[in-house]
Order: structure tokens, then C-alpha cells, then sequence
């Protein structure tokens, strides 16, 4: 019969981690970024791995996550929210998954409201799951003066309820600063979602809620295999499951009312083995209980199961095959064997046939064998009955060689070579019927070796009786003595002392020595310096540089190869070396110019030719205020006092072997903008006729800006965002239209209306 198996695959260990949306967005300093942070973390194939612990981790620039702790979803996804630090500036958070790595986002706070996304179009309010959007956003990119952006990259995203954005979300904006997005689709389960428009350096933006409902099923029996079926077997149920614009996944139940299986969709379709044991007409039901965004649907089938047919009669009854058993005997290489233990239940044994394992074979009934070489050999014994039936059997048989020759002791020789005390012993033993194993050398002076050829040194001169025992791979063993006489070596001349000598070079407070010490017969093996300071080196010709200015005595003691010793003084002056120059530097003053009661950062470097300045660099503001920081480079941040042009100074206070120095620069403080004027609504009421287009046109105006939103209402329940839109009116009569625009700092105007008149069309000429 037909066996389905089903396997799950998991996701492996986390390998990856990465940022699916979110980064370097921009916002006023100390407000909540408009989209979500969403990271996604995945094994090494690329699939998502859930469960897993990310936590989120506020870097630069202050500000705060929530949450701090996720956990990934199914897919491998988890998101946080993001509120910015209070100052304007860079701004970064990291996102940590233990023992997988580290993504960093960036985010760019404002000091003032920065150029932002503006939707002009919202997208639907509602739609099916996985299927696209209806009316799809349309987004305008202005900057902070109001002027529409060419060329920005705007990134959509999902906000709330999970699921996942389909289509192109990422789009530039056009001439006019528009971005139009054409396919953007919600895939998840049923709930509201929202969508967030982010770009680089612009504040982003977050649609109305758009509901997502599920998408309704068609579940289809395709086959129930075979049908009819036999009781107590197993029936292949093929089913389908459907849905518009979406694959559904997860298993189909399949059932008879007492027993089930479970079809996992791939692609849509699945099998399974259904047993049914009931005979008579049944009912298969498949029932699909939906999933994430998808409703759950069922189809039913007839299905008829047989009883079981009857078993075939018995086949008649075969010869018993005869049963071969035997036993063996060996002697050495000469075996006998006897095959009396063997049997025929039915009949009798007419043929033995035996093979030996080393070609050998015979025919007779209880042979003998002589094997040529010892070891063990599979004999097989193989009996045929009187029905030509056979049977065989297999024992392993093992033939031992004779007992080998007595072994003969091994001869021990050896020569000897002796220079002064030392002596050289080269063996010479050998072994008529086999090789020596080991060798035992006693030197006579108390000390051995196991060495083959081995070179000894005696301490005194004498006579010495050298013995060496030699042993065979037998174990026997022999042995050989010989007579060594050893005369002591004529006694070394005496050592002469070495000679001390070295000389000394000062710089400032660093000095150099020169060894110069020689040795008549012999070689120096060590130096000892005393520099004067409680300080020494054992080097040949040392370096030092001195703490405190003045003269000091140095001493040089060498040491020869023979443990003599001769020693020499010198005088070495350091001199403390003048202050050094330095250049202080003022690199940048950001913001400049600056508005008033903002904060600016001053940047500096303190640089010299001779070394490293430390110490602290102060700044201060003509007309008050300032800050301090370390040298040699480094920033830090005041409020100026006032508006207009100052002088900013940078000094550098000096520190031991440094000098003073500072450097100035002109900085502006703008005077404060006067404040923004709202904008004017304006507009003409137009004549119309029912069922045909009527324009209107904007007459409005902003004194300090530009009017960058319209929202009309055509007094018929419809309204537009359009700035000289077109309505068409189904009925005629008087409307109220209503207009109230919005400028470019987001100031609205107060709501302008007129009266419009429409008129229903003439009659055709005739009636």
C-alpha cells in the first residue's frame, strides 16, 4: 500500500542578524521616531529562527527604546520604538542577540522641525489580505522652506498587528517632490495596521488606519484512491485549497467520522493516508481550518468500502531439505572429520561433499586432510537427500604448526677507543638464530647505558673493567669484559683578567654607552652597569635617559669566560631640555552661525614637533560664556549669550615641557525669526451642471510662505486634498463648499466658504 510521510523542518542555529526597515530616519531632537525599528534574525540558509532574545541598547545621543527586550516572531522578525535624545546631533541604538552580532540604527535629531513627508493621498481604508491596496498613498517631499525635493528615496513600512508589506516600497520622488506607490499590499492576519513613510533627513509621516480582513478559502476533494476500497486498508485523499491572490499553507483534516489523517499543503495541494475499516457507503470530509489572514473552508466525497476477500487455499506441502552437521580433530596439520551428526526428517542422505578452505575436497562421508601451512581454514560440509534437496554448514578449523628449534644464546664482543678520558664503545655482537633485543654496558665506575654504540666520559684516570651483556629475541642472554686505562689531560693555563673600558654620549636627559672592554685570552660573557640614579642594565652598550638633571657616576664591571672581573667609571651629565613649542588650532564651530539659545560644539586640536601636548583647552566667548576640554584634541559644548558677530578663543595653559598657546575665531548668532503668519484660504465660486465636470480653482495666499495642503469640502459628502480640483454633482441645487489650506511651518488658515449653484442641463432640442 501507499505510505505518506510527513516531516517538519525548524529553522538551525541563529547565524545572522539584520535590519529590515527603520534606519536613519530623522526627527526633532526628543520626540518618537514616526516607523518602527524591525530587525530580522535567520540561520545560515536564510530561514527565520523565532524565540530568539534581542535586546535593544540606547548608544549615542541619549533618548530611550521601548521595548528594551523582544522576542522574534515566527518569521524571525521583532521590532521596538525609538525616542530621541534632546539634543540635536547624530543618534544611534544597537540591536544584540547574544552570541550572533550587533546591528547599529542611526537616526539624525533636529534642532528645529525638519523637512518632512506629507501624505496627499491616503491609502484605503480597508483591505483583503495579501491583495493590493485600492487606493494606493501618494507622498509629497518638501524641505524646511517649504520647496518640494526631487530625487528622495521614501521607504514604506507596516506599523502594528505584524504581517508583512508586499510590493515596491521603496520609490524617489518626482520633479514635483511626489512619490506615487502603485502595489503596495498587507499580508497578515485580520486587524488595523497603519503605514510609515520615512526618508533620509526628512521627518517622516504615518497613514489612517487601514483594517485588514481575511481572505475567504475554497477547500476540494481531488481524489480518494482506490474507491471502492478493500476494509481495513488505506485510501490516498488528494485535496486542494484556494484563495484569491494568496497560497495557503498549514494541513487539511481528512475524515470518514471514525478514523483521520492530516494533509500538509505545499503549494496549495496535499495527500493523505486515510485507513477506513467500516464496509458499506461513507462520507470523506476535508476540512481546512485556515491560518493568519485566511478564513477556513471543507468539501465532502462518497467513498464505498468492500469487505475483505477470501484468503487462497494452502500450497501442498514441500520436501524438507536434509540437515548437514559434522565435527573435527587436528593433530598438527593433520585433521580428521566426521558427519555423523547429519540428517534427512523426510528421506535420506545420498551425497556428502566437503571442501577443506585451502582447495581441498572430498566426497567421502567421514575424510581425513593434511593442511601445508598452519592457521585456521572455513570448512564447509555440504549433504544432498534422496528429493535432490541439500543443506550445508560451515565450522572454522584450526591446524597448528610444529613446535620450533631450541633458541642459541647470542656472542657479546665489543671494541673500545679512548682519547685522554673519554672513551668510544662500538658493539660488535651478533646472534646465529635471531637478533639481539638489548644491550646493558656497566663502565665500571659505577654508571651504564642501554645504548647500541654509547661514548662515556670518566671523571678521574685509571684502569676500569668495562663489561656489556647482550640479550636475543629468546630472552638469552651472553656477555663480554674488557680493560680500559685512562691517562688525565696535561692541566689549562691561567686566565687573564678582561679589560673595562667605555664611552658616553648625552642629549638633553638621554645618554648613550658605547662598550669598549676587550679580553686577552679568552671572551666577555656579561656586563653590569651602575648608572648613578639607583638604576642598572645588563646590556652590551645601554641606553638611558635620566629623571632629574646633573651629572652622575657611572660604572662599568665586566666578567670573562673564566669568571674574572675588571671594572671602570665615567661621568655622564643630562641636561633638562627647553619647553616646547605648541600650536593650538580651532577646527570648527558647529552650528555658525548659529540661532539663539542653541547650542554649539567647538572643536580643537593642541599639536607640537616634540611629543604629545596634555593638559586642558578652555574656551571662551567674547561675550560670555564658554567651556573646557582636554588636550591634545577634542570638542565641547556652550549656549552663547546674545545675538550677532563674537570672537571665540581657544587657549591651550601649557604643561611640564610644553609652552602656551591659542587661536581665535569669528562666530554669528542669527537673530531670532519673527514668527510665522497662517496662511489665507481662498477661492471663486464656479457655475456648474449636474453630471458634468466643475473646476475650482485656488485663490489662496501665505505672506511668509507657501501653501503646501488644501483640503476642500464640495457640501455632497465628498471632499479632495487637490489643489485645483475637478467634482462632478449628481443632483442639482445650491452646495456650501468649504477650503481651508495649510502653509509650510503647518499653520492653518480659517475654513473660507462659498455658495456654488448647480443647474440641471437643458433639455434636448424637441421635447
Amino acid at each position: 500500500s501507499p505510505v505518506t510521510f510527513t516531516h517538519t523542518a525548524t529553522a538551525g542555529s541563529a547565524a545572522g542578524l539584520s535590519i529590515v526597515s527603520g534606519n536613519e530616519q530623522t526627527a526633532q531632537a526628543g520626540t518618537e521616531l514616526p516607523g518602527d525599528l524591525v530587525v530580522r534574525l535567520v540561520d545560515a540558509a536564510g530561514n527565520g529562527v523565532p524565540g530568539a532574545a534581542v535586546t535593544w541598547v540606547v548608544g549615542t545621543g541619549g533618548g530611550h527604546v521601548s521595548p528594551e527586550n523582544t522576542v522574534t516572531d515566527e518569521a524571525g522578525r521583532t521590532s521596538s520604538r525609538w525616542t530621541l535624545g534632546p539634543n540635536a546631533g547624530e543618534n544611534r541604538v544597537d540591536a544584540v542577540v547574544s552570541g550572533v552580532g550587533v546591528v547599529h540604527f542611526s537616526a539624525t535629531g533636529t534642532a528645529a522641525r525638519p523637512a518632512g513627508l506629507m501624505i496627499v493621498t491616503q491609502p484605503s481604508g480597508s483591505v483583503r489580505n495579501g491583495q493590493a491596496l485600492a487606493r494606493q498613498p501618494v507622498i509629497q517631499v518638501r524641505d524646511g522652506a517649504g520647496t518640494p525635493r526631487a530625487g528622495v528615496i521614501v521607504t514604506a513600512q507596516l506599523a502594528g498587528g505584524g504581517g508583512e508589506l508586499l510590493g515596491t516600497r521603496q520609490l524617489g520622488s518626482d520633479v514635483n517632490g511626489r512619490v506615487a506607490y502603485t502595489d503596495l499590499a498587507i499580508a497578515g492576519a485580520e486587524g488595523p495596521r497603519r503605514l510609515v513613510f520615512t526618508a533620509g533627513g526628512f521627518s517622516g509621516v504615518t497613514s489612517d488606519v487601514i483594517m485588514v480582513s481575511t481572505v475567504p478559502t475554497s477547500t476540494l476533494i481531488t481524489s480518494d484512491t482506490p474507491d471502492p476500497s478493500v476494509a481495513n486498508g488505506a485510501v490516498t485523499v488528494g485535496v486542494r485549497v484556494t484563495a484569491t491572490g494568496v497560497v495557503p499553507l498549514g494541513t487539511v483534516t481528512v475524515t470518514d467520522g471514525e478514523e483521520s489523517c492530516q494533509a500538509a499543503l505545499v503549494g496549495g495541494a496535499g495527500s493523505c493516508q486515510l485507513p477506513m475499516s467500516t464496509v458499506g457507503n461513507r462520507t470523506i470530509r476535508a476540512s481546512y481550518a485556515g491560518m493568519a489572514g485566511l478564513t477556513g473552508s471543507s468539501d465532502t466525497e462518497a467513498h464505498r468500502v468492500d469487505g475483505t476477500p477470501p484468503p487462497p487455499p494452502p500450497p501442498p506441502p514441500q520436501n524438507q531439505s536434509p540437515t548437514a552437521a559434522f565435527n573435527a580433530s587436528c593433530n598438527q596439520l593433520t585433521c580428521g572429520f566426521n558427519s555423523d551428526g547429519s540428517g534427512d526428517s523426510d528421506g535420506q542422505i545420498r551425497s556428502y561433499q566437503w571442501n577443506f578452505g585451502d582447495g581441498g575436497s572430498s566426497d567421502q562421508r567421514n575424510p581425513n586432510h593434511a593442511y601445508a601451512a598452519a592457521g585456521s581454514y572455513n570448512v564447509t560440509l555440504t549433504v544432498t537427500d534422496d528429493d535432490g534437496a541439500s543443506g550445508s554448514v560451515t565450522h572454522l578449523v584450526t591446524a597448528t604448526p610444529p613446535p620450533p628449534p631450541a633458541n642459541k644464546a647470542p656472542h657479546a664482543e665489543f671494541a673500545v677507543q679512548c682519547t685522554e678520558l673519554t672513551c668510544a664503545f662500538q658493539d660488535r655482537s651478533s646472534d646465529d638464530d635471531g637478533t639481539i633485543q638489548s644491550r646493558s654496558w656497566s663502565f665500571g665506575d659505577g654508571t651504564s647505558s642501554t645504548e647500541t654504540n654509547p661514548s662515556h666520559t670518566y671523571a678521574t684516570s685509571g684502569k676500569y673493567k668495562v663489561t656489556l651483556v647482550v640479550t636475543d629475541n629468546q630472552g638469552a642472554t651472553a656477555s663480554r669484559e674488557h680493560d680500559v686505562d685512562l691517562k688525565a689531560p696535561p692541566p689549562p693555563p691561567a686566565n687573564k683578567p678582561p679589560h673595562a673600558e667605555f664611552a658616553v654620549q648625552c642629549t638633553a636627559m638621554t645618554c648613550t654607552f658605547q662598550d669598549r672592554s676587550t679580553d686577552d685570552d679568552g671572551t666577555i660573557q656579561s656586563h653590569s652597569w651602575n648608572f648613578g640614579d639607583g638604576t642598572g642594565s645588563s646590556e652590551v652598550s645601554p641606553s638611558h635617559t635620566y629623571t632629574t638633571a646633573g651629572k652622575y657616576k657611572v660604572t662599568l664591571v665586566v666578567t670573562d669566560n673564566q669568571g674574572a672581573t675588571d671594572s671602570r667609571d665615567h661621568d655622564a651629565e643630562a641636561k633638562a631640555p627647553p619647553p616646547a613649542s605648541t600650536t593650538t588650532t580651532i577646527t570648527s564651530d558647529s552650528p555658525n552661525p548659529s540661532d539663539p539659545g542653541q547650542q554649539i560644539t567647538v572643536s580643537y586640536t593642541v599639536s607640537s614637533g616634540s611629543g604629545t601636548p596634555d593638559g586642558t583647552v578652555t574656551i571662551s566667548d567674547a561675550n560670555g560664556g564658554g567651556c573646557t576640554g582636554d588636550a591634545p584634541s577634542g570638542s565641547c559644548s556652550y549656549i552663547p549669550n546674545g545675538t550677532g558677530s563674537r570672537t571665540i578663543t581657544a587657549t591651550y595653559g601649557g604643561s611640564a615641557g610644553f609652552q602656551r598657546s591659542s587661536d581665535t575665531e569669528q562666530h554669528t548668532v542669527n537673530q531670532p525669526p519673527p514668527p510665522n503668519q497662517a496662511p489665507t484660504a481662498a477661492f471663486a465660486a464656479p457655475t456648474c451642471t449636474t453630471g458634468e465636470a466643475c473646476d475650482f480653482t485656488d485663490g489662496s495666499s501665505d505672506p511668509d510662505g507657501t501653501v503646501v495642503a488644501w483640503n476642500w469640502d464640495f457640501g455632497d459628502g465628498a471632499s479632495s486634498t487637490q489643489q485645483n480640483p475637478s467634482h462632478v454633482y449628481s443632483a442639482g441645487g445650491s452646495y456650501p463648499v468649504k477650503l481651508r489650506v495649510t502653509d509650510n511651518d503647518n499653520a492653518q488658515s480659517s475654513e473660507v466658504q462659498q455658495t456654488v449653484t448647480v443647474n440641471d442641463p437643458p433639455p434636448p432640442p424637441g421635447t
